[in-house]
């Protein structure tokens, strides 16, 4: 009997994602011992992580057509893309032995819900790592199964979204600073509205 979460990947590196276009099929290739599977059509929860590994978003892939890789590829241009650095996933589909993915997942309906307890607690337990449980999570052979997938470091990608990073980081200092300037020449602050609407109070 298998739990409901089938493979999960921890702390992957964004700039790793590779997320396809010009000429290029994107994917999102883990490993574990000499398996190498493409995890990129993963039905999936997922969480954003800063650079300093704190979770910053919390998602699901699997909703029509966007699957995990085409959720992280969203989050590159979205209100998120200059607040992660990492993410994790914890899959629904299970892998077949010739190394792809389930297309669905009728396993889940033979799902052991003593199993499942364990996979929510190492879902919440992995993601938070709260230091009172010193027991950690039961990501054991018993309950897991396949287990954990090590992210496919790509060298050429490290160097393209390091650049991409830095020029995204560029022109926002430039933004800010033109604001500075706006706001110093006008003499009062007041006069720059912001562009987030906030709730008013009560």
């Amino acid at each position: 009997m298998r739990g409901m979460i089938s493979n999960f990947g921890h702390l992957w590196k964004r700039q790793y994602i590779q997320t396809g276009g010009a000429g290029k099929r994107g994917h999102l290739k883990g490993y574990v011992g000499k398996r190498e599977v493409d995890f990129r059509e993963q039905i999936a929860v997922y969480v954003l992580y800063d650079k300093d590994f704190v979770p910053v978003y919390v998602g699901q892939a699997g909703r029509g057509r966007r699957r995990l890789l085409a959720r992280l590829n969203d989050h590159h241009v979205d209100h998120l893309f200059v607040a992660w650095e990492y993410f994790s996933w914890f899959g629904f589909l299970h892998v077949r032995r010739n190394g792809t993915l389930e297309e669905t997942y009728p396993r889940l309906r033979k799902v052991s819900f003593p199993m499942t307890r364990d996979h929510i607690e190492g879902l919440v337990i992995t993601v938070i790592g709260p230091r009172m449980n010193l027991q950690g999570a039961r990501w054991n052979a018993k309950t897991w199964g396949s287990g954990e997938y090590f992210q496919v470091e790509d060298d050429e990608l490290d160097t393209l979204n390091r650049s991409h990073l830095s020029r995204v980081r560029d022109e926002l200092k430039s933004e800010i600073y033109s604001i500075k300037r706006q706001i110093a020449a006008r003499g009062n602050s007041s006069e720059v509205r912001p562009s987030v609407r906030r709730r008013p109070r009560k």
